[in-house]
């Protein structure tokens, strides 16, 4: 009697723990789930959880994610956000520069299921946020490839990255 007594002593105890790891790990406030509609490609900064947005258009100061009607153009601004810095001239481009390093996915900035989407990314990834329930997330790496109204051209030299999203 005292056996069986300790052996659902020790089945408790062990569903305890585990219910105590899920309740930690799906309590994680997500950079990427609880992120707000965005328009643009963002970078996200894997080991920081830091998120910017790379806007070539005004975005509209009312409607998260969708575009300003009228667009001021022709202005040169510097970026700087999530270890990146860069420039951005509106309406046409913005080149962003970063150093792939391997740095590990910070797991109190994302949820199970985005460090799951994460997974093959390294230092960075470039990231879809316009619906935040289902981000799509794209390695840095030498590519090109269209997003929305957006041409995404990321080439490599010297073990940097520059990214330049045109405006279609």
């Amino acid at each position: 009697m005292k056996k069986r007594i300790w052996w659902i002593l020790i089945i408790a105890v062990i569903f305890i723990v585990v219910g105590l790891f899920y309740i930690r790990d799906s309590s994680v406030e997500c950079c990427l789930c609880n992120s707000a509609p965005l328009h643009a490609p963002a970078l996200v900064n894997l080991s920081t959880g830091e998120i910017l947005e790379l806007t070539v258009y005004d975005t509209d100061p009312f409607r998260p994610g969708e575009l300003a009607e009228e667009q001021l153009t022709g202005t040169f601004s510097f970026i700087r956000g999530a270890g990146v810095s860069g420039y951005r001239e509106s309406g046409k481009y913005v080149k962003a520069t970063v150093t792939l390093e391997g740095s590990q996915i910070n797991k109190r900035s994302f949820c199970r299921e985005c460090r799951q989407l994460l997974a093959g990314c390294k230092g960075y990834a470039l990231v879809d946020i316009y619906d935040p329930c289902q981000p799509v997330a794209y390695p840095v790496s030498e590519r090109n490839f269209e997003l929305r109204c957006y041409k995404i051209d990321i080439v490599e030299t010297e073990n940097k990255f520059t990214i330049t999203v045109k405006g279609k």
